[in-house]
C-alpha cells in the first residue's frame, strides 16, 4: 500500500490512533519515531482507571485531545482549499522546526502533494520567488 503521512509531531505532543483507541481494535495507522524518543504507553483501561482515581487529570487530557482534533481539522481544511504553495506555508507556519528534521517524502505526503512538487515549492517559497497569499 501507499504510505500516507497524516500527522507530524515534534517534542511534547500527545499522539494516538484515535480509531484504535475508541474502537479498541487494531488501527490502520503506524506511529513512527524518526529521532530518539521517550514513549509512554497507557492502555485505555489504565487511562480510564487513572481518570476515575484522579479526576483533576480530566481537564488537561480534554484540552490535549481538543487541540489534537483542532490540528487535524486545520490540516483537512488546508488540504481541501489551497494551492501547493499555500500548503507549504501552512506547514512552515505550524511546524518550522520540522523542515530539516523530517524526510521530504513525509512532508509532501502530509501536504497531499508529490515529492517533486514539494521540492519545487519549497525552493520557490524559501527563496522568496513565490506570490504571497493569505
Amino acid at each position: 500500500e501507499k504510505e500516507i503521512t497524516s500527522r507530524l509531531m515534534s517534542e511534547g505532543y500527545f499522539i494516538t490512533s484515535y480509531i484504535s483507541y475508541f474502537t479498541q481494535q487494531p488501527g490502520r495507522e503506524y506511529i513512527e519515531a524518526y529521532e530518539n524518543t521517550t514513549l509512554a504507553r497507557v492502555s485505555v483501561k489504565d487511562a480510564q482507571a487513572i481518570l476515575r482515581k484522579f479526576p483533576e487529570f480530566n481537564f488537561p487530557i480534554r484540552v490535549l485531545t481538543e487541540y489534537s482534533f483542532f490540528l487535524s481539522e486545520e490540516r483537512t481544511v488546508a488540504l481541501r482549499s489551497t494551492t501547493a504553495e499555500d500548503r507549504f506555508r501552512f506547514f512552515m507556519n505550524r511546524h518550522p522546526e520540522l523542515i530539516n528534521r523530517v524526510a521530504s517524502r513525509h512532508i509532501a505526503s502530509y501536504l497531499g502533494i508529490t515529492e517533486e512538487t514539494f521540492s519545487r515549492v519549497k525552493t520557490k517559497v524559501l527563496s522568496g520567488k513565490s506570490r504571497k497569499t493569505k
